[in-house]
């Protein structure tokens, strides 16, 4: 294969929690989450669920991998109060993230290819299950992309150590 040129971004230290977002929890209360609730709205009466995700409270923009086509997302403190919501978002054709950005009650969407800013944002898979971006390296003609993602859970998971 011929070489190409590609852009890489990695981090250095990835944040250790998701559930509990940056440290900068409501209160100092660990308990409190926001869910990012994420549905297509290309079928059924109300859509169908795309993903459901748990993050800190503090996360006010998300990375969202192959999201739907056009997609109506809800975010609801502790999974009960709807605390925002984007309704006709649409992903950008050709890009295989979206991000989705709180501002005040509104959910805004912007479809990108991630940079070196991206890195340690969480990200969105199909299905719900959440993580933090840790690497993205896209060719030169950004047909090709490889990427890192962490995932940690159960309770005590801001207690582990990074090993490698």
């Amino acid at each position: 294969m011929g070489s190409t040129s590609s852009r890489s971004t990695s981090a250095e230290e990835p944040s250790a929690r998701l559930a509990t977002g940056d440290g900068d929890d409501v209160a100092g209360d660990r308990s409190a989450y926001n869910i990012w609730s994420i549905r297509t709205i290309d079928g059924g009466s109300d859509g169908i669920e795309f993903a459901r995700a748990k993050l800190g409270p503090s996360e006010h923009s998300v990375l969202v991998h192959d999201p739907p086509s056009r997609m109506r997302v809800d975010v609801l403190a502790n999974g009960a109060e709807l605390i925002a919501r984007g309704s006709e978002l649409r992903a950008e054709e050709g890009k295989p993230i979206v991000m989705l950005r709180r501002d005040g009650l509104q959910v805004m969407s912007e479809g990108l290819w991630p940079e070196e800013e991206h890195i340690g944002m969480p990200v969105i898979l199909p299905g719900g299950e959440a993580g933090r971006l840790l690497e993205w390296e896209v060719s030169a003609g950004g047909r090709a992309w490889r990427w890192r993602v962490e995932f940690l859970g159960g309770p005590d998971s801001e207690k582990l150590q990074r090993t490698s």
